[in-house]
């Protein structure tokens, strides 16, 4: 039986280019992220991603390749927030893509 674990919001983590897969290995390109930066709740967050064996949909999959701002506002932009999902999901999500919300 296939499990399947979604998690997904604002954990104010910044975790700069960690969690990016490579596409092509004889090439050695890897898939960007806008955000370089890196920061304490990223590391936390990295490394509870990494134990669990879990993935970042965010610049993984179709519809965000290059990982895009998930915050724009006047302190700059960011991305803190992602979409953490295990294996069950991974093979079954073809696509992901970062939404535009004003509040």
């Amino acid at each position: 039986m296939k499990r399947y674990l979604y998690v997904g919001g604002n954990f104010n983590a910044r975790l700069g280019d960690k969690g990016i897969r490579i596409i092509d290995k004889e090439k050695g390109e890897k898939r960007g992220s806008k955000d370089k930066a890196n920061n304490k709740e990223g590391k936390i967050s990295w490394k509870i991603i990494e134990e669990m064996g879990w993935e970042i949909s965010n610049g993984n999959k179709e519809g965000n390749e290059e990982r895009e701002w998930t915050y724009v506002g006047a302190r700059g932009e960011s991305i803190i927030d992602y979409g953490i999902v295990n294996e069950g999901v991974w093979e079954e999500k073809e696509s992901y893509k970062v939404g535009e919300s004003v509040e």
